[in-house]
């Protein structure tokens, strides 16, 4: 594991992924709930040089994962390993590499604080009671668009409960305690 976020701490996932910004690099012990910083091993700063083979991205409540996709790490680097063509296997046997996506990267979908949604796996838009997707970090809060994005605290980590992709708003959606990166490398 070289990242783990907390939901609800209200600090940015993105930022602390990208940036190392609020995190600290003491590995967590256990995937108890917890409001603390986000965990980001440093080593990741150094992504290039590690001969990733593969990139295990999961949702968490307490020590159980609930949603995960696994990627092909080979030849990326801190944000383009998070991919469509890099897709392996999910916890969706239609997510896959071959299918069609409106937003797939770890950018997501931020629009001038209308939306913060980072770690964006999403369909289709179709108006919010039609929009498709698998899972979202919803960042921080924003001037809501669709009822994903309301939430008490941020961040919050959501996920298809279905073995498919789903409606956001039917609320069929889990929301998750943790989310974390984990890393094979090839040496």
């Amino acid at each position: 594991m070289v990242f783990r976020a907390a939901s609800g701490n209200g600090d940015s996932v993105y930022d602390a992924w990208l940036k190392g910004t609020k995190t600290n690099a003491d590995k967590p012990v256990s995937m108890k709930r917890s409001l603390a910083l986000h965990y980001r091993d440093p080593i990741v700063d150094n992504w290039p040089q590690l001969g990733v083979k593969y990139v295990k991205f999961a949702f968490y409540d307490e020590d159980k994962e609930v949603a995960h996709v696994i990627f092909d790490g080979a030849n990326s680097d801190i944000k383009t390993w998070f991919a469509k063509q890099n897709v392996l296997t999910s916890s969706w046997p239609d997510l896959t590499s071959t299918q069609s996506y409106n937003h797939f990267s770890i950018d997501g979908h931020n629009d001038n604080n209308r939306q913060d949604r980072r770690f964006f796996i999403n369909k289709l838009y179709a108006g919010c009671p039609k929009d498709l997707g698998y899972l979202v970090v919803i960042n921080s809060e924003t001037l809501a668009v669709c009822s994903l994005d309301n939430h008490a605290t941020y961040p919050q980590f959501l996920y298809s409960k279905v073995t498919s992709v789903d409606y956001w708003d039917r609320r069929m959606f889990g929301t998750a305690d943790f989310m974390a990166i984990f890393i094979k490398r090839s040496v």
